[in-house]
């Protein structure tokens, strides 16, 4: 089902002896089929509609369609999602008790918490991780994550503190930080 990767080598056949442009030919090797493992730490049993679990499905459905299309030649693309709703559970219980924690003492917190899930994920050689959604959480997973060098995509974390490149060098994020969402809405 999964064709190997065709890798142009930049070799060339001169098994035959006359040497002219029109017979050299790149030699071409194929490859095994290359799984990447992309992890997913999302909040799967908090309520019907959370986004969360919408986002988990957008993984899932990314990924089949991927793979069914072929869109990555030779990679086969393999989904690890987490369900990571008890550490959400505490997150917004501390939230309520405590509202006024600064987000790195809060993260500390939760640690603990997060860091089987993330553990689970670098054992399987996770390529990347998609979330967790709460900026207090990815600030949580970023130590085992950055450990292992792994990348972690936010898919909702929009706290300032994740701009820092240099406490974390393998985030990236799809929305702006509350520092450039407030600066558009002062503009409007």
């Amino acid at each position: 089902m999964h064709e190997g990767a065709l890798i142009n080598l930049g070799f060339y056949d001169l098994s035959d002896q006359t040497i002219s442009q029109s017979n050299l030919t790149p030699l071409q090797h194929v490859l095994p089929p290359l799984t990447l493992d992309l992890g997913g730490l999302f909040v799967l049993n908090f309520g019907s509609d959370y986004e969360d679990m919408f986002a988990a499905e957008s993984m899932r459905i990314a990924v089949e369609e991927i793979n069914r299309l072929q869109s990555i030649p030779g990679i086969f693309l393999k989904e690890n999602i987490i369900d990571t709703s008890v550490v959400r559970t505490m997150a917004n219980q501390s939230l309520a008790t405590f509202s006024q924690i600064q987000v790195n003492t809060f993260a500390t917190l939760l640690s603990p918490l997060l860091h089987p899930h993330c553990d689970d994920l670098t054992k399987v050689k996770a390529s990347g991780v998609i979330g967790p959604g709460f900026s207090t959480e990815v600030i949580a997973a970023a130590p085992t994550l950055g450990a292992a060098r792994t990348v972690s995509i936010g898919f909702s974390s929009t706290s300032p503190a994740l701009s820092n490149k240099e406490r974390f060098p393998y985030f990236a994020r799809v929305c702006p930080s509350d520092d450039l969402q407030g600066m558009a809405m002062a503009d409007l």
